[in-house]
């Protein structure tokens, strides 16, 4: 019995990523996504937002799951802290 096993680093498989990459490069319409999601607003600075699908190449791609966000403020910044603020969000997407 064979087993293939992927080169990782960091949990991505490189050959893959590099094969991506070259991929958008020879074919640009592949790099093309749009992000969506629906936001409501709560209360105060509290709201919630759900992720359930995205465009790739203009069509639409449905995640395995959805996926619920919740922001809000401290209070200090007249919030009721019960979620990571906009934000801390972002900073979390960046990785910082």
């Amino acid at each position: 019995m064979t087993v293939e096993t992927k080169k990782r680093t960091n949990g991505v498989e490189v050959e893959r990523l590099h094969e991506t990459v070259n991929a958008v490069k020879e074919t640009s319409e592949l790099g093309l996504f749009t992000f969506h999601l629906a936001n409501r607003w709560l209360d105060g600075a509290k709201n919630s937002s759900q992720v359930t699908s995205f465009q790739h190449k203009g069509e639409a791609v449905s995640h395995s799951s959805k996926f619920d966000l919740a922001a809000d403020e401290p209070g200090v910044l007249l919030g009721a802290d019960s979620a990571a603020s906009p934000v801390e969000h972002l900073l979390h997407a960046l990785g910082t």
